[in-house]
């Protein structure tokens, strides 16, 4: 985009958020925000600050840099002493639910940013609750099969539909069509990776309360998924850490050299890798359990949430919104897919580009599904028991599943204990 056409842009921006608060953008009171988000190193958030700084002469965002690991006790620390940031990173849902994060779907709406332009699966994931809105982000990053079309085309293999899942026994037998073995590791071509259960439906293991995991976890179906991902890894065809580790590469670097036929990836990662590589690459949904399964695709943002508390809450909500909207278009302009999945259509985002038109195919079909406070422990819960009990001490998957249901139920009643004392806003 030009200098002028900049300018012109933020100063619409400036004119959507008057519209909203009712006052000029400029005003005469210095104020600074707070923002704590773990960085990625893109240097993407301080670019869209310096945006926002500009519109907005008097308000100066300060951004801390928090370790994700050590992102949610900083939080929670802060908040318990009464100190936290205006901005952040909406990573737990209770804060949410506990009344700590101010609703902005009223200033959506009073600022003509229709919520349903935004990408289900994200906006679901840690920004509504109750029917309110309360985050929004600027990308949409999803877990897909990403997959090298040259070395299907080499096999013999269609390519795969990005919008029509195909079933884990489907799956496996492409690994196994796919693969090239060789004992020089520069000549192997691997099949794909591990399934794992952060991609697949949470509505696999839930009820449809979200407060129960018995008979769902360990149904008959999800048994079968699991025993042929435990299968698989004792085959030549998946490719796995210990082969990275000798190859001394990234299963996306391996991707894009056409070593690995496809990979479960994250879109953010893998879509500019193997656009730098020039591969003729295509994406879809990851593997379902059976026939007739709804293809499912895990999609997340870098949502910011205004803390209710801040001092600063008019200025912090500007910066939410503007984050929402010149946030969003500037990431598609950085090649990124925004979040809001109107815009990515009408800025012709996969325009000249086969790869990115089947990502955002795939992408869209991200949505809503069960709720539960926190499915993290439960799909940690059934990682374990792939890579210990089914892989390592060869225990069949239906029998690992029923060990294990009772230690998730366990866990996910006292989530529910704790959720429940809350009272919704």
């Amino acid at each position: 985009m030009n200098r002028l056409a900049r300018i012109l842009l933020l100063a619409a921006t400036a004119i959507l958020l008057s519209s909203f608060f009712g006052t000029a953008v400029a005003q005469d009171e210095e104020v600074t925000l707070d923002l704590w988000m773990f960085l990625d190193g893109t240097g993407f958030l301080p670019s869209v600050v310096e945006a926002f700084e500009a519109a907005h002469p008097n308000i100066n965002v300060q951004i801390t840099d928090v370790p994700e690991g050590e992102y949610v006790t900083k939080l929670d620390t802060a908040f318990l002493a009464g100190q936290p940031p205006d901005i952040a990173f909406p990573y737990v849902i209770r804060w949410i639910r506990a009344g700590l994060v101010a609703p902005i779907d009223e200033m959506l709406e009073s600022a003509g940013v229709d919520i349903e332009d935004y990408n289900a699966g994200a906006v679901s994931r840690n920004c509504t609750l109750d029917g309110r809105v309360y985050c929004l982000g600027t990308f949409t990053a999803g877990y897909n099969i990403f997959y090298n079309k040259d070395v299907f085309d080499a096999a013999g293999m269609p390519h795969l539909s990005p919008t029509e899942p195909i079933t884990i026994d489907e799956y496996a037998n492409l690994v196994a069509q796919l693969s090239v073995y060789s004992d020089d590791m520069s000549e192997r071509v691997w099949g794909g990776t591990l399934p794992m259960p952060w991609w697949t439906d949470a509505a696999n293991y839930f009820s449809e309360d979200g407060r129960s995991v018995m008979g769902y976890v360990n149904d008959e179906a999800t048994a079968h998924f699991y025993q042929v991902v435990a299968d698989m890894a004792g085959t030549d065809g998946i490719l796995t850490s210990a082969d990275l580790s000798l190859a001394g590469n990234s299963a996306n670097d391996m991707l894009a050299s056409g070593q690995l036929a496809m990979a479960m990836a994250d879109s953010p990662i893998a879509q500019p890798l193997l656009e730098a590589a020039g591969v003729n690459w295509g994406a879809a949904p990851p593997p379902v359990e059976a026939e007739g399964d709804p293809a499912w695709v895990y999609t997340g943002s870098d949502e910011m949430m205004a803390l209710s508390g801040s001092d600063n809450l008019e200025e912090a909500l500007r910066f939410i919104l503007f984050w929402a909207t010149e946030g969003n278009r500037m990431r598609a302009e950085a090649g990124g897919l925004p979040m809001n999945m109107r815009m990515a259509e009408e800025m012709n985002w996969a325009e000249g580009s086969e790869g990115r038109q089947e990502l955002l195919e795939a992408i869209n079909l991200g949505r809503s599904t069960v709720f539960v406070p926190t499915v993290w422990g439960a799909y940690g819960e059934i990682a374990e028991a792939i890579n210990s009990l089914m892989i390592e001490d060869g225990i069949p998957a239906q029998e690992a599943l029923d060990e294990i249901a009772p230690i998730i139920q366990d866990d996910l009643d006292q989530l529910w204990e704790t959720w429940d004392t809350f009272e919704s806003e």
